[in-house]
């Protein structure tokens, strides 16, 4: 047993120094683990491809009448879908390869150090080997080209191994691992800090590898004969078997486990494909790795004409074993699938040859003592007649012979592993020529490898979408090693193409071979949301939901397909995710739905410098939510975006959110002065003064409304003669408005074509009453008209308007009788209130806003009515605030508040006002009037020309002469210096 815990009797620093490679060993071989069975390819990265869309969202609907009025906006979502990226290295991939290079040069130092005789010098240039399999001169480390540098770092460590060798023998172990430490972090320093090349630790890895890669090759064959071994071990260390049992049984066992390696080595050339449990090369090199940790001392037969067993040995052996498992866990990682058959290849090929020759060299050997049962496992290093070099040298021989057997299969494929790893280098620098250059060598020296065509297929579709030779090398790149990264992407490519036939094919496959794939799921459910299968589209986007492991792409695009296809479904607005694509598709379903969101808090990207697309998308969705709530969204947010030069690509969407959030937050005049500043500047002049139109009819401006009307007529909307015909119908003559009905694009509309024959016939009918009143000319006849209507919903509908109408006759009583024998409408309570007022019953309208909602113009009304002078004051010049173009509440504003402040600033309020509402001609005769006031008498001529197109001749007479009659005043009273 002291062979197999040889540690024993080290001192406590060797113990520790060996401790220390072998906790190093054990967590490399857990990364191999977990590179094998649960990130192998992980290096085949994706990438995330959105498809941004816009939906148009309900945000405002009114009714006038007859007619409902709707203001909406555009929502963004996105839709996203997985395909595979060249850009697949990882940062961490060179430092794996890197790391090993380093520990091999300070292990193998060491090593060295202690060789023996002749073996000294062939130490040595099996040193000078490994810096020549570096590569170094592609570095150009301190501008020296060709193999300066390589001869130099060679000589350097060559000189300090020799310098322990020869002249320091009894140096202690650690102080030689410290000092070859040391000169290998300054090499890694001057090399990495000095090369020309940017970022050189990548291309010392790619350059770099095949000297840990043979390194790794040498280990496999140290270990190959262990298994078998410690078969050896198991037949012959029982003293109670019979005669012949131990030869017999370790003969069996191990023709049996050779048999199994036969036939993981017809699968892997493809000769059978039976429904077995193979021994599979990774769970052999973790056996071997372990009997030959275990058995390390019992070797020393075999090499102590080299190098005495002792601790320096036994921790390169451990070096070499951590070499071999972080290169092999390399090659998992990165996908490079011809570096992993090579080390599989190698595997099975060493325990195939030199398992069978060490068979051999045990009966040749030992068959005499094996008959008499002796254990001789103990002494299977010390062969009486077949020196063990017999089994190193025949084992090679053979796993030569079934390379050259394999037309030199495995030689090609290391080279491939090889030029890819050199591509992705080059492919990181973003030279993308000679990254191509190299797949395309790596492919020509193994065709079926997966990850050449795979690239190649990636750079071909980048260069041209259309190029077919992208499809058709991924489409080979599945052949021999497919990955979930060639069926999405493949799928996605043929759905790019509009070839949704192929892309289900495509996708339905890699289903089939990687059915818990979440990218290939989701790019399968994108691929039935192109046809009429709604069912297949959810059940693969909840699949892939169920299956994604901390993504959200799948459920985000859940949330996009219901909003497209108007779905309702139930979601969480409790635990929303951070991500920002999901919220901003949450958003838009919600904002679609008429759902208010929790409080989100406050983006972090207010404050950048530049906004990216899909913030931007985010924070308009979410500005659109609840364009009343001033609390958790703060307009000023989109003023520190908007006046950034780099978000110019999103002004006009800022701007235009800005100003909804204006209008809808109470700020009226402020959000149609945003709007109308955007309208002249703006892309969709169309829209914007369709909105525009439908604020100002909502605020009763409809002169003003039909102005905006006009202009998107005249920009080409054939579609605003509804409007247009809705306006004129509340400020016009009856035979005038009515000229606007017989517009022949209404004839278009069924509903519209009905009202229009009912209204050209100029009777008594609900369509007269409720949109054209103004065609009766005795209020009484009108009021009964109405009254004879049957009790219907038009009729309702028609009351609003009919009340108005009365109230701008002076027939205030008459509307308010009618409100009280019909029933109430949001419509009919405002005109109830304006009628209150129009009569002078304040007790009544005060009572009446307490018990009603209303709309917020109606906060004119409820100063007028209030008995309190400072709360008067307060609601006076909050309404004024929100809203100047309501021409009666600004009028009783004004009129409170002249004596209450200087006349500039009433001035300034009835500007602001006529410049909303120009066509009120109240607004303007107080207007001129306050022109006079403040001796502005240019501004009076504008004001009395302004009336003068609004007013009748007599009436604007009489008004001129009165301020004609002010302004004499004004100028005998002025005081000439």
């Amino acid at each position: 047993m002291n062979n197999l815990y040889f540690w024993n009797n080290w001192t406590k620093s060797y113990k520790y120094l060996y401790s220390s490679f072998l906790i190093a060993l054990i967590s490399i071989v857990l990364f191999f683990i977990y590179s094998e069975y649960s990130a192998k390819n992980i290096g085949l990265k994706w990438d995330v491809i959105s498809e941004a869309k816009t939906t148009n969202v309900l945000v405002d609907t009114f009714q006038k009448g007859f007619f409902e009025f709707g203001v909406d906006v555009e929502n963004h979502y996105y839709y996203q879908s997985f395909a595979g990226t060249i850009d697949n290295s990882m940062p961490w991939f060179a430092y794996l390869i890197v790391g090993a290079i380093s520990i091999l040069m300070i292990g193998g130092s060491v090593t060295i150090s202690y060789t023996k005789g002749l073996w000294y010098l062939v130490a040595q240039t099996f040193l000078g080997a490994f810096f020549f399999l570096l590569n170094l001169d592609v570095l150009e480390v301190f501008g020296l080209a060709n193999m300066y540098w390589t001869i130099i770092v060679f000589l350097a460590f060559g000189f300090s191994i020799h310098y322990f060798h020869a002249f320091q023998p009894f140096t202690p172990l650690a102080y030689r691992y410290v000092f070859f430490t040391f000169l290998t972090s300054v090499f890694l320093f001057l090399t990495l800090s000095f090369s020309k090349l940017n970022e050189p630790i990548h291309f010392l890895a790619s350059y770099g590898i095949l000297a840990p890669i043979m390194m790794a090759f040498i280990y496999i064959i140290i270990i190959s004969t262990d298994i078998l071994s410690g078969f050896l071990f198991l037949t012959t260390d029982s003293r109670n078997a019979n005669k012949w049992s131990s030869l017999l049984n370790f003969i069996l066992v191990s023709l049996f486990f050779l048999g199994n390696i036969a036939l993981t080595f017809m699968k892997n050339r493809g000769s059978l494909d039976w429904n077995i449990l193979y021994l599979e090369a990774p769970i052999i090199l973790l056996i071997a790795s372990g009997l030959g940790i275990w058995a390390h001392k019992k070797k020393e037969p075999v090499y102590q004409f080299m190098a005495d067993f002792s601790p320096a040995t036994a921790v390169w052996f451990l070096i070499l074993a951590i070499n071999c498992f972080v290169c092999y866990s390399f090659a998992n990682f990165s996908g490079n699938d011809p570096l992993q058959e090579v080390l599989e290849d190698s595997i099975i090929f060493g325990q195939l040859a030199f398992g069978t020759v060490f068979i051999l060299f045990v009966v040749a050997n030992f068959m005499g003592l094996m008959e008499q049962n002796l254990p001789v496992h103990m002494v299977i290093y010390k062969p009486r007649y077949m020196p063990f070099g017999f089994v190193r040298l025949l084992g090679l021989i053979g796993v030569t012979a079934i390379v050259m057997y394999g037309n030199q299969y495995q030689m090609r494929q290391l080279q491939a592993g090889y030029y890819i790893g050199i591509a992705e280098a080059y492919l990181k620098q973003d030279d993308k020529l000679l990254g191509e250059e190299y797949l395309r060598n790596a492919l020509s020296n193994d065709e079926g490898n997966h990850k050449a065509n795979y690239m190649l297929g990636l750079l071909a579709h980048e260069k041209d979408h259309e190029d077919p030779i992208a499809k058709v090398l991924l489409k080979q790149a599945m052949f021999k090693n497919p990955s979930p990264q060639d069926y999405a992407t493949l799928g996605y490519y043929f759905l790019q193409d509009g070839d949704i036939i192929r892309s289900l094919e495509t996708l339905r496959e890699g289903k089939t071979k990687f059915p818990k794939s979440p990218e290939i799921l989701n790019n399968l459910a994108m691929a039935f949301s192109k046809t009429k299968i709604q069912d297949s589209t959810i059940y693969y986007f909840q699949q892939a939901s169920k299956y994604s492991e901390g993504s959200f792409v799948a459920t985000s695009n859940q949330l996009a397909f219901a909003l497209q296809n108007n779905i309702k479904p139930e979601f969480d607005t409790i635990n929303i995710p951070k991500d920002l694509i999901y919220r901003t598709n949450l958003l838009a379903l919600m904002n679609k739905s008429g759902k208010f969101s929790p409080a989100f808090e406050t983006p972090d990207f207010i404050n950048d410098t530049a906004i990216s697309d899909k913030q931007a998308s985010y924070l308009l969705n979410l500005s659109f939510n609840n364009l009343k709530d001033t609390i958790n969204f703060k307009t000023y947010w989109l003023d520190s975006l908007i006046k950034k030069p780099a978000n110019t690509l999103y002004s006009e969407e800022l701007l235009l959110n800005k100003a909804y959030r204006e209008y809808y937050s109470g700020n009226v005049s402020d959000g149609i002065v945003t709007l109308d500043q955007l309208r002249g500047t703006g892309s969709n002049p169309i829209k914007y003064n369709n909105t525009l139109s439908n604020w100002l009819i909502q605020q009763d401006a409809p002169r003003v409304s039909y102005d905006f009307l006009d202009n998107a007529k005249i920009a080409g909307d054939r579609t605003t003669a509804f409007g247009i015909a809705i306006a004129t119908s509340f400020y016009l003559s009856g035979a005038d408005a009515l000229s606007y009905w017989q517009d022949p694009v209404l004839q278009t509309d069924a509903t519209f074509k009905s009202i229009v024959n009912s209204l050209s016939t100029k009777q008594a009918n609900i369509y007269t009453i409720g949109i054209l009143p103004q065609l009766f000319a005795k209020p009484d006849e009108l009021v009964k008209a109405f009254n004879t209507q049957p009790s219907t919903n038009d009729k309702n509908k028609a009351l609003g308007r009919l009340m108005q109408h009365l109230i701008d006759i002076d027939q205030a009583y008459l509307a308010i009788e009618l409100y009280g024998a019909n029933p109430k409408t949001e419509e009919t309570n405002w005109q109830y209130l304006r009628a209150l007022r129009k009569t002078n019953q304040r007790e009544l309208a005060a009572k009446t806003l307490e018990s009603q909602p209303t709309k917020p113009v109606a906060k004119y009304i409820e100063a007028w009515a209030s008995n309190d002078e400072k709360k008067t004051e307060m609601l006076y010049k909050q309404a004024l605030r929100t809203n100047p173009i309501y021409e009666e509440g600004v009028i009783d504003a004004i009129q409170f508040l002249e004596t209450k402040q200087k006349d500039e600033a009433t001035y300034d309020l009835l500007l602001q006002s006529v410049m909303m509402n120009q066509y009120s001609i109240p607004l303007q005769k107080a207007y001129t009037l306050q022109c006079v006031k403040l001796n502005l008498f240019g501004s009076t001529d504008f004001g009395l020309a302004k009336l003068k197109d609004l007013m009748s001749k007599s009436d604007y007479t009489a008004f001129a002469s009165e301020v004609k009659r002010k302004q004499e005043e004004r100028v005998n009273n002025m005081e000439w210096k």
